[in-house]
């Protein structure tokens, strides 16, 4: 019997910007109930809920963040267009 019930909201972080330290503002959440109290668990669990519609756990400026759909193809885009400038 489950008395308890874990409901966690995730912000998306927002895609970062060319100049300095600083982040796109990005309105993008997601809500999702996770089963157990156990972080690494937990971790887990919105991991294997949220990916299914497009949230990715990016590092992006030497940290590792929640990013909406549209924050992930950003970046992606961004890195694809580096990688084929730089090599």
């Amino acid at each position: 019997m489950t008395q308890y019930r874990t409901s966690i909201k995730i912000l998306c972080a927002g895609a970062p910007m060319t100049s300095g330290d600083r982040r796109r503002a990005c309105q993008g959440h997601i809500t999702t109930e996770c089963s157990t109290w156990t972080v690494r668990k937990q971790h887990r669990e919105i991991n294997d809920k949220i990916r299914p519609h497009g949230w990715r756990h990016l590092v992006t400026v030497k940290k590792q963040l929640w990013l909406c759909p549209r924050c992930t193809k950003f970046v992606m885009n961004k890195r694809r267009e580096s990688k084929d400038r730089w090599g």
